[in-house]
């Protein structure tokens, strides 16, 4: 499947948003980014892990570039777990991300 971006965005009762891909056929749980004056960004609240696979060092090594900041690097975790690390967004909200490599 391939995904567009321009495809994903909407805007609803004051609210932008972005849709995460989804085939409802898989089961898989998809979800979505919003932008409202009723959000606001933030370090200490929820945190998000997004997947990272196969190898975690290529979109890490984008957040730069991309205006944020990687907090913690690559960390390894255990065989089962794999590798996680932590940025901060352009908003200033706090990601994790993940994989397995």
């Amino acid at each position: 499947m391939v995904f567009d971006m321009e495809m994903a965005k909407r805007e609803m009762i004051g609210m932008s948003m972005v849709f995460f891909p989804s085939d409802d056929s898989t089961g898989k749980i998809s979800g979505a980014l919003v932008q409202s004056k009723m959000h606001k960004p933030g370090e200490e609240g929820t945190v998000v892990y997004l997947n990272g696979n196969p190898d975690l060092g290529v979109p890490l090594g984008r957040v730069g570039d991309a205006g944020g900041k990687v907090i913690m690097p690559k960390t390894f975790v255990s065989e089962e777990v794999g590798y996680m690390a932590f940025m901060i967004d352009t908003e200033g909200n706090k990601i994790g991300l993940h994989s397995f490599k």
